[in-house]
């Protein structure tokens, strides 16, 4: 992905992966990803506190474990193009940081492009959704 004319991500590194733009998508994939990855994207600039001190507390009260976590989708980019997989407070407090920054810079719409493109979809390392979804394009 390109942001005024400097890479700012690199989608391919021997994983299956053909991007697509958010126009060449149903008008569909993109909201079914947002009602169950991040119901509130649109609201937030790049953390939603709500949902993070939500997670924190199922955590702590489930012994380390939780049935969802608390990144948003800008949390999940980062976290994707950083490569960075601790699971460590430090890693999810710079991960917030750097979701902050990249709402800064980048619109809602590129943000959703770029983690459509960049998710793990499954199979043998198929990443992004056109591989995966090719009859929802």
């Amino acid at each position: 992905m390109i942001y005024h004319g400097n890479p700012i991500a690199t989608l391919s590194s021997g994983a299956k992966r053909k991007s697509v733009s958010l126009d060449q998508m149903s008008k569909y994939l993109p909201k079914a990803y947002i009602a169950i990855e991040d119901e509130r994207f649109y609201k937030h600039s790049g953390v939603d506190f709500k949902r993070t001190a939500a997670a924190t507390f199922s955590y702590i009260i489930h012994r380390g474990s939780s049935s969802f976590g608390g990144s948003t989708i800008t949390q999940q980019v980062v976290k994707n193009i950083t490569g960075d997989k601790k699971d460590n407070a430090l890693r999810k407090m710079k991960e917030m940081a750097k979701a902050l920054q990249v709402e800064h810079y980048l619109s809602k719409d590129q943000i959703l492009e770029l983690y459509l493109n960049l998710i793990f979809v499954g199979g043998e390392d198929v990443n992004g959704v056109a591989l995966r979804c090719s009859l929802l394009l």
